[in-house]
């Protein structure tokens, strides 16, 4: 008789010290986490935080470079702010 169980959705063996193959970021049905995103063409999957820093380091190279007044980056970075609380709240 096996005392192995049945594997979970998750690809585990149940339980709480279950075995899961999925990657990290990643659910039961194989959509990312709700906070990566994935970019399109090449189905690459980044999380938040590198978004985040890409996001902040074009806009002050944007600033730093002449492409964007400074008070327009300040107000671009202050709603970016604003509606990322907003968001969370």
């Amino acid at each position: 008789m096996s005392t192995r169980t049945a594997r979970s959705a998750d690809g585990g063996y149940g339980g709480n010290g279950s075995i899961s193959t999925r990657p990290k970021g990643v659910d039961a049905a194989g959509h990312p986490g709700d906070h990566d995103y994935v970019v399109p063409l090449v189905h690459l999957h980044l999380s938040e935080r590198v978004v985040d820093v890409g996001f902040w380091a074009a806009l002050a190279g944007a600033a730093v470079l002449g492409a964007v007044d400074l008070p327009v980056a300040v107000l671009i970075g202050g709603t970016a702010v604003i509606a990322r609380r907003h968001a969370l709240h």
